[in-house]
């Protein structure tokens, strides 16, 4: 992402409005080199950016590297929360192909991190259900992350998609999402669930997948009522 965005400078300062940056907001983005920069120096401008602070060009200087801190524990603690970052990508449905797909394969390989993580291993590990939450505030198309996730289909990647369903899927955010909903409710995402249970069923933690298997076929028949069930005679 480096160098796809390397043709956008740091200008300093940056403008913005003086009622809400100060100049030591001002000297703390510039007294690094990008690479640099940590959580504490970008938090304020994050949280400002194309709004108070900065333009477009300002926010794709500091975009790579906001993004890659994303991806640590302790420097992502820092940051705004995930939503407000993934937000301001709304702004990349107008950038060149060039730059929304270094946006979209950064996405993808953090995505893929993730989901090589299940969830709880560490306590600050990012859950799947959390960043895909994430995502829908900025991200119109989750095709290419749903796709990855179906191809994953290993211990970490099935008890992440377990937790979404046991416990986010259908009381969260991501139940409003039609994508998602579609995907979660496909026969396929039943079908990972249900060989990933008897691929696994000597490991102590596959009751997780028995759970959302249960869950699963629960939410998907009662779809199925609800669409089918014939009206009541008047």
């Amino acid at each position: 992402m480096y160098g796809t965005f390397a043709s956008y400078p740091l200008r300093h300062p940056v403008i913005g409005c003086p009622c809400c940056v100060s100049r030591a907001d001002q000297e703390r983005i510039a007294s690094k080199v990008l690479r640099q920069l940590d959580g504490y120096d970008l938090e304020r401008f994050t949280w400002k950016a194309m709004s108070t602070w900065g333009d477009e060009d300002d926010f794709k200087h500091f975009l790579p590297r906001i993004l890659e801190l994303v991806s640590d524990a302790q420097e992502r603690r820092d940051l705004p929360y995930l939503f407000v970052i993934f937000g301001k990508l709304g702004y990349c449905k107008e950038w060149t192909e060039q730059e929304r797909e270094a946006v979209t394969n950064y996405l993808l390989a953090l995505w893929r991190w993730i989901l090589a993580g299940h969830p709880g291993r560490e306590e600050d590990s990012l859950l799947a259900s959390e960043y895909l939450e994430a995502m829908l505030y900025g991200i119109d198309d989750l095709a290419p992350f749903l796709n990855a996730w179906r191809d994953m289909c290993m211990p970490s990647s099935l008890r992440q998609l377990a937790e979404v369903i046991s416990n986010h899927a259908w009381d969260s955010r991501l139940a409003k999402s039609s994508q998602v909903q579609a995907w979660l409710r496909e026969d396929a995402t039943g079908q990972m669930l249900e060989e990933g249970f008897y691929t696994y069923i000597d490991e102590d933690w596959v009751e997780e997948l028995a759970l959302a298997v249960e869950v699963w076929e629960w939410t998907a028949n009662s779809a199925l009522l609800a669409y089918t069930a014939p009206r009541d005679p008047l």
